[in-house]
């Protein structure tokens, strides 16, 4: 769906919510590339990516594809 969103020229944003299946960057990875913009609070930050400090995070979520990331802290 981001792909085809993309492909027709659209702006994409993704906001994670709470796994409770514990998949978060196998589900998450392969949309990354097609994402304009990635939200995630920092509880999710760390299942995603084990990162704990929101820079790092939002740079190792850039890396893996996330235009721009936005990290909401405490």
């Amino acid at each position: 769906m981001l792909r085809a969103a993309k492909e027709a020229g659209l702006g994409t944003s993704v906001d994670t919510q709470w796994d409770h299946e514990g998949e978060w960057l196998r589900v998450l990875a392969p949309g990354l590339a097609d994402t304009d913009l990635l939200f995630v609070n920092e509880d999710e930050g760390t299942r995603v990516d084990g990162r704990r400090r929101a820079a790092e995070m939002a740079h190792s979520l850039r890396s893996l594809g996330a235009n721009e990331v936005v990290v909401q802290t405490r």
